[in-house]
């Protein structure tokens, strides 16, 4: 059994699905991707503005608003089944838990891919953790050359997170938090557009709502 926590994943023989059941399988995938797509056109038109230059903030970016536009998982690093992860193409959340705010490290516990550091200032990382919302990193897995969907994607992400040299730089802040094993981590498979447009869709209204990248998020 391969867990994601403490380096371990789990592994085990399982069977394959019928051919009915990967259709419906494909299908429920399509109905959540238009899910997600009906949300944010929603959220567009519901956009609502104070007289100042506050503004009210439609979407949360919390397990809830996840959960309404799609998203699937929700599973601690600790108890992550990577078995369960779908492998078509999608975005990635993850999640603290509520408004409570980690502890920044002095030092990150992710991998030194090509023999770069990965840790940031310890400072400019407590001051983006100020915004009260629980998505912290927002990733996408696109298609690409051979199968680079999201279980391998997010198994990669998880193998830097345990101190690998993998090469996934992005999200690593993540692993500079206390006790990164207790965040959470959600998945939304997308099938009729590219994942990279719905990441940049999720990424522009999280900068909308909020003023700021998410956490763990060092670009646009």
């Amino acid at each position: 059994m391969v867990r994601a926590g403490h380096h371990l994943f789990r592994t085990g023989a399982r069977t394959c699905d019928s051919h009915i059941s990967s259709t419906r399988s494909g299908a429920a995938i399509v109905r959540r991707s238009h899910r997600y797509l009906n949300s944010l056109s929603e959220a567009r038109e519901e956009a609502l503005w104070t007289t100042g230059p506050r503004r009210i903030a439609v979407t949360t970016f919390d397990e809830s608003d996840l959960k309404n536009r799609g998203f699937l998982g929700f599973q601690r690093f600790r108890e992550l089944d990577l078995l369960e992860v779908p492998r078509e193409p999608g975005v990635y959340a993850v999640l603290r838990d509520g408004n409570e705010i980690p502890d920044v490290l002095d030092a990150s516990g992710g991998g030194w891919f090509k023999g770069r550091n990965p840790t940031m200032d310890k400072d400019v990382l407590t001051a983006k953790l100020s915004h009260a919302t629980e998505t912290l990193y927002i990733g996408k897995a696109d298609k690409g050359k051979g199968n680079r969907g999201l279980r391998k994607r997010i198994a990669e992400f998880v193998r830097f997170g345990n101190g690998e040299p993998v090469g996934h730089w992005g999200g690593c802040c993540i692993w500079q938090l206390a006790d990164p094993q207790d965040l959470r981590i959600a998945w939304l498979p997308v099938l009729d557009r590219l994942a990279s447009e719905i990441e940049t869709e999720l990424i522009e209204e999280f900068v909308r709502t909020y003023s700021s990248l998410p956490f763990a998020n060092l670009r646009r």
